[in-house]
């Protein structure tokens, strides 16, 4: 299951479409996917990562099981590894804004790793219509709630590129 995870954090595809890979998928440097819910395409580049994973299972990942179980064992994995610190955020509830507060693993699940591939590849300053064509999205608005960079990494960001220096 953790394997499978890290695939859905490199590619940035949807359960449904990362726990289907296989070596099919492969072609060259990259993987390609029908993606299933939108039956559109997408190419993502393939990861020595990824690579590695493959290799692991002679090619083929393990026979995914259903999101419901691994969105539990995907939690109980991140509990184990120490994922326990709590989080506050913000939420509506009928119609008021409330003060939330989970455990982090709580909040972990398949859909975590398209979150994952989306900010990583913000925070390294790939463009947004680059990673919308790696995750299939087809309207910025939509790929937008991706966007999970802090405003501190904001900030970093700035900072880096040479132009507040």
């Amino acid at each position: 299951i953790r394997d499978i995870f890290i695939v859905g954090c490199m590619t940035g595809q949807r359960y449904s479409d990362y726990s289907r890979l296989s070596k099919d998928n492969i072609v060259g440097d990259n993987i390609h996917v029908l993606q299933k819910k939108t039956k559109s395409k997408a190419v993502v580049p393939l990861t020595d990562y990824v690579k590695e994973i493959f290799a692991k299972y002679n090619g083929c990942l393990p026979v995914a099981r259903c999101i419901q179980y691994f969105n539990k064992a995907i939690k109980e994995i991140c509990k184990k590894i120490g994922l326990t610190e709590p989080v506050v955020y913000e939420e509506e509830q009928a119609g008021e804004v409330v003060m939330v507060k989970k455990k982090k693993y709580e909040m972990i699940s398949s859909h975590t790793a398209r979150r994952t591939f989306a900010t990583n590849m913000i925070r390294n300053n790939v463009s947004t219509s680059k990673i919308r064509k790696c995750t299939g999205h087809k309207s910025t608005a939509c790929f937008d709630r991706y966007d999970r960079m802090t405003l501190t990494d904001n900030a970093r960001s700035l900072a880096g590129n040479g132009y507040l220096s």
